[in-house]
């Protein structure tokens, strides 16, 4: 089990603050200085994002890899500098197009436990509303991966805030929406993540780790009779919500390390740590693009 329930969404924000602000200031300004350089990518609103979800990804690379991603799945802020779902699509689309293996995101090279052939992947999977009883909104995987032995669900994060969490009205006092109450989300928050409630009045123990009981609930769904499970991060080493902070918050790359399930298989790998592994032929201009625009910069 893990440590979740010793910390709440304030008691994080409190220990990242300071870090993180240093953090996004840093990675703004070399966004904007970035498309300075590059105006002839930059679009007409911000000068930290790009004209188009073409321009936001590596050259040489827009339209293949927008073709990953359909228009109706991009995310609101896609085009902006600090996008994770366009990081993801630039680092791992042009491997994962070229190298129907997946070599570099299988153990033992990779950090992800291995799965029989055929795979299948997807950028931006839809699981459906009736996987996990969700209506409006519901849960879109950034990276799947699907083969004979399980499914892998990753979640790529860059300068976001932590997981995210739920809408309801009243999580601030652990008063849970009925409409989450029946969803899977509070047994695979119990059963997996080691939480409790709803108590109200003490602050909802699922929101704080809304996203990542989400992507848990519909891996094990999906899983079925097949015996791997897989859910995993990838983050920039440099965000304290992920990365930690010392003395305080461990980050959420260390919290699902030390997850422990029967059911589920924990896996967390920053950005840094990936890159070395991605295969290099053909990639020079993607990995300039990383580093230039990102400032990720391969672990040595």
């Amino acid at each position: 089990m893990s440590q979740l329930a010793a910390w709440t969404s304030k008691r994080v924000a409190d220990d990242c603050r300071a870090a993180y602000r240093a953090y996004h200031a840093d990675v703004r300004q070399r966004h904007v200085q970035y498309f300075a350089q590059h105006p002839d990518l930059r679009g007409p609103t911000h000068d930290f994002g790009a004209a188009s979800f073409e321009a936001a990804l590596p050259p040489g690379w827009g339209s293949r890899l927008a073709a990953l991603v359909p228009e109706t799945s991009r995310h609101k802020h896609a085009r902006s500098g600090g996008s994770s779902q366009t990081l993801a699509v630039g680092l791992l689309g042009p491997p994962a197009l070229y190298d129907e293996h997946l070599q570099w995101l299988f153990e033992p090279k990779g950090v992800f436990p291995r799965l029989k052939e055929p795979l299948g992947w997807e950028f931006e999977y839809p699981v459906g509303f009736g996987l996990l009883n969700e209506l409006p909104r519901t849960t879109d995987i950034d990276f799947f991966v699907c083969g004979a032995d399980g499914v892998i669900a990753v979640e790529a994060k860059f300068t976001e805030q932590g997981m995210g969490t739920c809408s309801c009205k009243k999580r601030a006092t652990g008063d849970c929406d009925e409409r989450v109450k029946a969803r899977p989300y509070w047994k695979v928050a119990r059963e997996v993540f080691g939480l409790s409630g709803p108590n109200p009045p003490t602050p909802c123990q699922l929101s704080f780790a809304y996203q990542a009981v989400r992507n848990t609930a519909a891996v094990l769904e999906m899983t079925g009779l097949r015996k791997v499970a897989a859910f995993g991060i990838l983050y920039d080493a440099r965000n304290p919500y992920f990365a930690g902070v010392p003395g305080g918050w461990p980050g959420w790359a260390q919290v699902l390390r030390e997850t422990r399930s029967e059911q589920v298989v924990f896996r967390a790998q920053s950005w840094q740590e990936l890159i070395p592994l991605l295969p290099e032929r053909g990639r020079q201009a993607v990995f300039e693009w990383a580093a230039q625009k990102h400032g990720l910069v391969a672990t040595s």
